[in-house]
């Protein structure tokens, strides 16, 4: 995926010539040979090739962002033979962990007051069957597993204490956080009203300015209001003073635009795009560079290989270049603990 959509973003006549994400061949239907079909217009074609451009862009901003630990760099790109050998042994379905919501959902229906902890017993000795498992012990040893059992009994009663206290406590974090957001969302509206009250009151003094009397536009003067047919009066006397002032064109609409100009926001917004993509590539691998520096750092020989980007510094001028650390050099000196490394860098076989 990440490879497609790289070549996507730069060139989309590669997916309007059929070209799939994953290695799946679409079907030959009356479907796939309209959308896939030859179009004689140029422009359309044009068109269609920058809109699969941007949208590429924008996902594998998407994937860059959210399978980083995944993707080449990432912590979990090559993992290691004992990670692997672990992997084996986890389910390729989650069948088990549906079942076991089943089971709570009907005890919760079944015994709507159960508390939180009695739930989770019942669910994990459902689970694991330990009256199958002692059955199947010697007397002695099942005396021995039950006295152990009951030694830990009140071990196992504090930690469900302080679960559910942790519990009830991340319960009022997020009650706050609802409250906090509520009363932002409450301010963030008055704050729209008052600003859409002054834009009301701002056009009110533009038309007084343009012509009429202030008090043509109040309901009531020296304490005394104004009869219906005095306001129309008003109001004409307002229309007539406002009748020939310049109207400033509002903003929005629709707008008709050229060829030129469709390609010019076209292109802008590739651009755009274009940078976001490059942006987010390099913040993704600024990202997993921190996630793996304390793993570099203990073990500094998994560096060999790795393409690295080598701050230098020469009066006061800072550059960063791109390189391959070769190997780990030997320290000098027995008291030396810092790892030096090899670096070959890519200006130097430029210049050979």
């Amino acid at each position: 995926m990440l490879s497609s959509l790289q070549v996507w973003s730069s060139d989309g006549s590669v997916a309007m010539k059929r070209g799939s994400v994953f290695a799946v061949q679409p079907l030959d239907n009356e479907l796939t040979a309209k959308i896939f079909g030859e179009v004689e217009n140029a422009e359309e074609n044009a068109f269609t090739q920058l809109v699969i451009e941007l949208i590429s862009a924008e996902m594998l901003i998407v994937l860059q962002r959210q399978a980083s630990i995944q993707l080449p760099g990432g912590k979990h790109w090559e993992p290691r033979t004992p990670v692997q050998q672990m992997a084996k042994t986890v389910p390729k379905t989650n069948m088990l962990g549906e079942c076991d919501m089943a089971v709570l959902d009907n005890l919760l229906r079944s015994k709507p007051s159960i508390s939180s902890h009695n739930l989770e017993k019942l669910v994990m000795w459902w689970q694991n069957k330990p009256s199958h498992y002692l059955d199947s012990l010697s007397p002695a040893e099942r005396t021995k597993v039950l006295d152990e059992a009951r030694r830990q009994v009140p071990s196992f009663i504090a930690s469900m204490k302080e679960k559910k206290a942790s519990l009830q406590m991340a319960l009022e974090e997020k009650m706050a956080m609802k409250i906090q957001s509520k009363e932002a969302k409450d301010a963030a509206l008055r704050a729209t009203k008052m600003r859409l009250t002054q834009d009301v009151t701002k056009w009110g003094r533009a038309m007084v300015q343009g012509g009429g009397e202030r008090h043509l536009f109040q309901e009531s003067r020296e304490k005394r209001k104004y009869t219906v047919e005095e306001l129309k009066r008003n109001l004409m006397s307002i229309l007539e003073a406002n009748f020939n002032v310049p109207q400033i064109p509002q903003p929005g609409g629709l707008a008709h635009r050229s060829r030129e100009e469709r390609q010019v926001v076209v292109s802008d917004c590739r651009a755009k795009m274009l940078f976001r993509l490059k942006e987010a590539e390099r913040k993704g691998k600024i990202e997993q560079a921190k996630s793996r520096l304390e793993e570099f750092s203990r073990r500094p020989e998994l560096l060999v290989g790795k393409r690295v980007m080598h701050q230098c510094r020469e009066n006061r001028n800072v550059e960063w270049f791109p390189a391959t650390v070769s190997g780990l050099k030997e320290p000098q000196e027995e008291e030396d603990t810092n790892t030096l490394f090899n670096i070959k860098y890519d200006v130097c076989e430029e210049l050979c």
